[in-house]
């Protein structure tokens, strides 16, 4: 009988070998370090396909001049007009509820649709917040958003100052590049590519210069009392600078906060940057997709529908939990599916309860190039900044700072690639 036994256990184990290692090999590129996680679960638990993984400083920029076919991409900026006809429909997915539609933000879906169909799905994104440090008494704190005019004048209550200068300030706009950028985009000046062509609301662009300049002349005594400041308290991490109250506000993003250590929020609270009632995501949406010339559509798909589903999602979470990987969310971020943040992520993260922003809360941005963050960091931002602060900007147009960048930088080709 023994015998017998083994000889099962044995003839089980090389099925199990065998069918293992059958498993159709599926070649994922990505430069996001979570998705090995979520891949080395979908591995130990599906016994007909395998996911590699192939680690790709820009996975869909490369896609263009890509020799060798590739089954499935992971990045941000996807649905631009260069990357976004790469990828193949994916609303087979949709038939017998493999993926169910309903599940994923309205609006956040809507950006994967490349002419009339589904090419690409969302996974994660991203809001802007202003953090500050619990039982702060302001009749300008609301409960669930911080809009600019309030932020203005709570800051304004908060200056504290000596003879010449301040001790301690609400908020500068100017201590984050980023807080000067998510203001423009508050503003409504529509940062978007129009086929080749970059487009933005110069009046609006022009609007959030002046109204930063005013709040710095204002409510921070100009540009030198600002200077003043940031050389005699601003060396330490914001996150020290709030809790010891020599600033009351700070600038960052969901991902940024809570990937913070515990012991460094545990006193903080935060609100959703606003405009009114609306908070706008940021740029660096996360999509997923499989391209055209994929070799293994079929296998790619099973691993998209196993992804996106509430109980796979609210396992990768609790997986990460337990691992203490310190990466916030999916996909460093908020989960396109509505169900895994209304219920799974305030139990794993306590601080998000009562937080959760309605699905009509949320502006999600228009398609931008795919090489938006370089665009972002070395033209837009640079010629903010500067608008503000100098007497006489280089570049009075962003228009000019575009053209000027583009012949100092020949290698990068064009601002729209």
């Amino acid at each position: 009988m023994k015998k017998i036994t083994i000889l099962i256990l044995v003839a089980v184990s090389l099925f199990i070998s065998c069918s293992r290692s059958s498993r159709r090999m599926v070649t994922l590129w990505t430069n996001r370090p979570e998705i090995a996680a979520y891949v080395e679960e979908f591995n130990a638990t599906n016994d007909t396909v395998k996911i590699e993984i192939e680690y790709r400083d820009s996975p869909g920029t490369e896609l263009v001049s890509a020799q060798t076919p590739v089954d499935l991409v992971f990045d941000e900026y996807l649905n631009s007009s260069r990357t976004a006809p790469l990828f193949g429909s994916l609303d087979s997915l949709f038939k017998n509820q493999r993926i169910n539609p309903s599940l994923f933000y309205e609006d956040l879906l809507d950006l994967g649709t490349h002419e009339e169909h589904t090419n690409l799905l969302p996974v994660s994104f991203n809001l802007p917040l202003i953090y500050f440090k619990k039982r702060l008494e302001s009749e300008y704190i609301e409960p669930f958003f911080m809009n600019v005019d309030n932020l203005k004048k709570a800051s304004s209550l908060i200056n504290e100052s000596s003879t010449k200068s301040f001790t301690r300030e609400g908020f500068s706009p100017l201590w984050s590049k980023e807080s000067i950028y998510q203001m423009a985009v508050l503003n409504n000046t529509d940062f978007k590519q129009l086929g080749n062509i970059l487009s933005w609301n110069d009046e609006n662009l022009e609007k959030t210069v002046s109204s930063i300049k005013d709040w710095i002349k204002t409510v921070n005594k100009g540009m030198d009392a600002e200077r003043e400041f940031e050389e005699k308290f601003l060396y330490d991490p914001r996150p020290k600078l709030v809790n010891q109250g020599r600033i009351a506000f700070a600038y960052s993003d969901i991902n940024s906060f809570f990937t913070l250590p515990p012991e460094k929020r545990e006193n903080l609270d935060f609100r959703w940057l606003s405009s009114g009632d609306k908070v706008y995501a940021l740029n660096s949406i996360l999509f997923a997709g499989i391209p055209k010339n994929a070799e293994h559509k079929k296998e790619a798909g099973v691993f998209l529908s196993w992804f996106f589903k509430t109980e796979t999602q609210e396992k990768l979470l609790e997986a990460s939990m337990h691992k203490r990987i310190r990466i916030f969310g999916i996909g460093q971020g908020f989960s396109s599916l509505k169900t895994v943040n209304n219920t799974v992520l305030p139990k794993l993260y306590p601080a998000l309860m009562g937080h959760i922003p309605p699905e009509n809360a949320i502006v999600y941005p228009f398609p931008v190039p795919a090489n938006w963050p370089v665009i972002k960091d070395q033209i837009i931002k640079p010629w903010l900044l500067e608008k503000i602060t100098a007497e006489d900007p280089q570049n009075r147009e962003l228009k000019d700072a575009v053209t000027n960048w583009e012949r100092q930088n020949p290698e990068q080709s064009k601002v729209i690639d």
